[in-house]
């Protein structure tokens, strides 16, 4: 192969399975006055349907000018976190990436013959009990449980999180399903940049079903903060296909990308204790969700699709241009010059017919 079709075939494998790094859905919670809104996301569901155990990987992007910044995360159940390497979703999407197929065509040529430590606690503030506290993958996380909405915008207030009645409103349904909040809390420097991404931080924690955080402060879903494109990645691996819901109009529009078993799910997560639960050759699922505005007012809930067959990206198909040598000295004497002479014939005819 070429240097330059070697090249070529490169850039269109990049191209195709390159994602931009992504951002957490759930509640952007910047000081108050400060601006920030939601690029792109990406997360890894691992579901354990046995021990009804979610493992949820994810890595983010935020535009902001802001200094630093906190973001809400609510779970079920307490969470135990984790920092898991970025490396992991470049794997998966070269995983789903479309396969590039080279389709050689023969050209005639003439020529000559000749490549951060925990630190747990349990204390009580205005109703707010903090169940854990840590620095995980350069994030401050900080695990609450509440009695009340209201006790927990306290609690983010003190600690320089948003304090809106926007933000309340956001957390109610949560404090009422005695679900728990993870503040996490990210810092830019002296010097911010437009685009700030995090890195890929775990949570594991029990459920009833596997979700995505999807429901979002109205603020997320109108005006400057919606205006821009977003994408959604979520990968799952679990013991079939898997497919999203949405209560709301319409349902959840994310597609489908690639669903197929794969034997190598070990090697992709780098992590026995992940990956042994959901068997040897588990589904993995890719969905995209490009909906700018999203219609985050619920989460997404996922289950075992009814479409249960595979789906893969159609293969990219790169020509390769393969010369056919003919040697010259092989050829006969007459036909040679009967080469040169029409060639000389064709040169003194276009110069006669040259202007």
């Amino acid at each position: 192969m070429s240097p330059s079709t070697t090249a070529l075939a490169l850039c269109v494998a990049i191209a195709l399975s390159f994602v931009s790094p992504a951002a957490h859905a759930c509640a952007p919670a910047p000081r108050q006055g400060d601006f920030v809104s939601i690029a792109d996301e990406e997360a890894l569901i691992i579901w354990d349907e046995k021990q009804k155990l979610q493992h949820f990987i994810r890595r983010a992007e935020f535009r902001t000018p802001a200094k630093d910044f906190g973001f809400l995360v609510p779970t079920p159940t307490q969470p135990t976190l984790g920092e898991v390497s970025d490396d992991l979703f470049q794997r998966l999407e070269r995983r789903v990436a479309p396969e590039v197929k080279y389709v050689k065509k023969r050209a005639l040529q003439f020529g000559c013959m000749m490549l951060g430590a925990a630190d747990k606690s349990a204390a009580v503030a205005g109703g707010v009990q903090v169940l854990d506290s840590q620095r995980v993958a350069g994030l401050d996380a900080t695990v609450l449980a509440a009695d009340s909405a209201d006790a927990l915008a306290d609690w983010l207030k003190k600690h320089d999180y948003d304090h809106s009645p926007e933000l309340s409103k956001w957390l109610e349904p949560y404090i009422a399903k005695q679900w728990k909040v993870t503040a996490f809390k990210l810092a830019q420097g002296e010097t911010p940049k437009p685009r700030l991404a995090s890195k890929a931080v775990r949570m594991t924690f029990t459920a009833e079903r596997p979700f995505f955080p999807y429901r979002e402060p109205e603020s997320q879903r109108t005006g400057a903060a919606a205006s821009g494109p977003r994408k959604l990645r979520t990968y799952l691996l679990a013991s079939a296909r898997m497919q999203g819901a949405l209560a709301v109009a319409g349902g959840f529009p994310g597609k489908t990308k690639f669903a197929r078993p794969i034997f190598d799910a070990a090697r992709v997560v780098e992590d026995p204790a992940l990956v042994g639960a959901v068997g040897d050759s588990p589904w993995l699922t890719m969905i995209e969700d490009t909906a700018s505005p999203r219609p985050g007012v619920d989460d997404v809930f996922f289950g075992v699709a009814t479409d249960r067959s595979e789906v893969v990206p159609a293969p990219v198909v790169v020509t390769e241009r393969v010369p056919v040598v003919i040697p010259i000295e092989l050829l006969p004497v007459g036909l040679v010059l009967l080469v040169i002479v029409g060639g000389v014939v064709l040169f003194v005819r276009r110069r006669k017919s040259a202007p």
